[in-house]
């Protein structure tokens, strides 16, 4: 089953974005795409999604700022094809998609935006309310378990078994994605039928709240992902180096935990493992991962 979707994002504003923030953003919605993909399997008993491709298709700078991004997903459901396979999933996988349906998957990249928001404000004015973005998280739930016919409860349980070990990298893209409209006061944010209104978009950090937040460095817990090595070293461990794509697809040193004897790992091209991510801030304030430390395998 494959499907193909447009994913429209028109930004309310007067005025140009600069092209360093176009490109943030048209980074940010290729990974909340791909998060919004993974929130939507994680809906469903039996649905796998074998693969995830996004590509550009339109960017226009003019007034208002409009991206015009392409998603295609293919993947099986293993439950029963007929009465038991959930109507959005016959919609989602069959010939011709109706715009509605392109518009649920926009939901969810809203969705997750704003539980990337949310998870962030609340890190950094922990005794402060963020009840517009509370209450925009609430609605989103609401319209979204409505379009999927599923609760609320259920929604959220997905976006927390499929992101809460990510929250640091999705908080990050969802600011990224988001500035442009912060930064220039847009008046609302549209994607299919959603609409993130100005009294939300208001209350997203500034870039001097992050200024004043942001460490030089930070890490992140990342459950069951896919390591793959390209050095090793068995007698000095400092001395592995992988490649981990759900972060970077760039190969940064590798340290193991004690209790990881290297010669389980010698000659193995990749293992699934636990890891903490170390980042440092850039010169641009963009976090850039600088080390891992493998904390456990999975056999």
């Amino acid at each position: 089953m494959e499907a193909r979707l447009r994913h429209e994002v028109v930004y309310q504003f007067d005025g140009r974005a600069t092209v360093a923030e176009v490109a943030r953003s048209l980074l940010a919605q290729e990974k909340l795409l791909r998060e919004a993909v993974a929130v939507l399997e994680e809906c469903f008993d039996g649905l796998d999604i074998s693969s995830v491709g996004v590509d550009i298709k339109l960017v226009a700078q003019e007034s208002p700022l409009r991206t015009n991004l392409a998603l295609f997903f293919a993947g099986v459901y293993s439950g029963e094809i007929g009465q038991d396979m959930p109507d959005i999933l016959d919609t989602l996988f069959g010939l011709d998609v109706p715009d509605g349906y392109d518009s649920f998957v926009s939901l969810l990249v809203i969705l997750v935006a704003i539980f990337g928001i949310d998870w962030l404000y609340k890190r950094m004015f922990p005794d402060k309310s963020g009840d517009k973005i509370e209450e925009e998280k609430d609605r989103l739930l609401a319209e979204a378990a409505r379009m999927a016919s599923l609760t609320e409860q259920q929604i959220e349980g997905a976006i927390d078994r499929a992101l809460g070990k990510r929250e640091r990298s999705v908080s990050k893209a969802s600011m990224d994605f988001l500035q442009p409209a912060r930064r220039h006061h847009a008046s609302e944010v549209r994607s299919g039928s959603t609409i993130l209104p100005k009294e939300v978009i208001d209350q997203i950090p500034s870039d001097i709240d992050l200024a004043d937040y942001e460490p030089p460095s930070e890490t992140e817990e990342l459950r069951d992902v896919l390591i793959r090595f390209r050095a090793h070293d068995l007698d000095r461990n400092k001395k592995w180096a992988a490649t981990i794509e759900e972060v970077s697809s760039e190969r940064k040193p590798l340290h193991l935990a004690p209790d990881i004897q290297p010669d389980r790992l010698f000659n193995r091209n990749q293992v699934r493992g636990d890891v903490i991510v170390t980042t440092v801030r850039g010169p641009e304030g963009d976090y850039v991962p600088s080390l891992y430390y493998l904390e456990k395998i999975y056999d």
